[in-house]
C-alpha cells in the first residue's frame, strides 16, 4: 500500500510540477507587461497602394516634412501623410499643397514644418517601442480562411494595437517620431 501511494506522488509531482512552472512564468511575463507605460510618443507616417509608384520620395530635415522628385517619374501621384496620436488611437491627415510639377522638376519641396517638436528618424520611438506588421490567422491547423494584418507597436513583448483605416493592400511605413519641445528624450 506504501508502495503505490509513492507511485501516485510521484506521478502527481511529474504532472504538477511543470504545469505550476508555466503557470508561474505566464504570471511573471503578465505582471513585467502590466507595469510598462502606454506608448507615448506620437508618430508621422505615410501610406501608399501597392499598385502605384509615387513620383516623389518623403525626407524630413531640420524639423520639415519634403517631397524629393524622383529621377524617372512616370506617374504623377503624391504619398498621404498622417500623423498618429497615440493617446487617442487616432489618425490625422497632413493636408498639404500639391506641387506643380513643370516649375519644381528637381529641387526638394517642404510640404510641413513641424512647430515647437522635433522628429526622431530611427526606428524605435524615446519610450522604447518599436513597429511590427502582425499577421494573424484565424481557423483550424491548416485551414486558415480569415487573415488578418494589424500594424501594433511592441516593447518587451507588450503590443499597442495601432488603428489605422483603409490599410488594406496598402504599404504602412513610419517616417519618425514625434518629440515636443518641452520634453527630453529618455
Amino acid at each position: 500500500m506504501h508502495r503505490k501511494s509513492t507511485k501516485n506522488l510521484f506521478l502527481a509531482l511529474a504532472i504538477g510540477l511543470p504545469l505550476i512552472l508555466v503557470a508561474i512564468l505566464w504570471f511573471a511575463v503578465q505582471l513585467r507587461q502590466s507595469q510598462l507605460a502606454a506608448p507615448s510618443y506620437n508618430f508621422i507616417y505615410t501610406i501608399r497602394s501597392y499598385a502605384t509608384v509615387s513620383a516623389f520620395q518623403l525626407s524630413i530635415e531640420n524639423n520639415g516634412l519634403y517631397l524629393l522628385p524622383k529621377a524617372n517619374r512616370r506617374t504623377v501621384s503624391f504619398p498621404e501623410v498622417y500623423i498618429y496620436d497615440v493617446n487617442n488611437n487616432t489618425s490625422m491627415s497632413i493636408d498639404y499643397q500639391k506641387p506643380n510639377l513643370q516649375s519644381e522638376k528637381s529641387k526638394r519641396i517642404k510640404i510641413y514644418e513641424f512647430k515647437n517638436a522635433s522628429i526622431r528618424t530611427s526606428g524605435t520611438s524615446p519610450d522604447g517601442y518599436r513597429y511590427q506588421y502582425y499577421a494573424r490567422s484565424h481557423g483550424f491547423i491548416f485551414f486558415h480562411n480569415n487573415r488578418q494584418n494589424k500594424p501594433e507597436l511592441v516593447k518587451k513583448g507588450k503590443r499597442f494595437e495601432l488603428t489605422i483605416p483603409d490599410l488594406e493592400k496598402k504599404s504602412f511605413t513610419i517616417l519618425g517620431w514625434i518629440i515636443p519641445e518641452n520634453q527630453y528624450e529618455r
